[in-house]
């Protein structure tokens, strides 16, 4: 997943893949998923590898999930 280190919002990986699939279907092929995603939606995005950790701990860490 990228994340907007800015605002926060988040694009999965199966939509960049949409994406950068559409880019090569135009002819515009060999370009970084980054840059794709940067003349996209604009720049602040990185990749984040834990982000599925950090949405679980953030929707239970409030319940009593973790403590059986």
């Amino acid at each position: 997943m990228y994340r907007n280190s800015r605002t926060g919002e988040v694009i999965s990986d199966e939509d960049v893949d949409v994406i950068v699939s559409g880019f090569a279907e135009h002819g515009l092929v060999g370009r970084s998923r980054e840059s794709v995603i940067q003349e996209v939606f604009g720049s602040g995005y990185e990749y984040v590898n834990e982000l599925a950790d950090e949405v679980f701990e953030d929707t239970y860490a409030d319940q009593d999930y973790f403590d059986e």
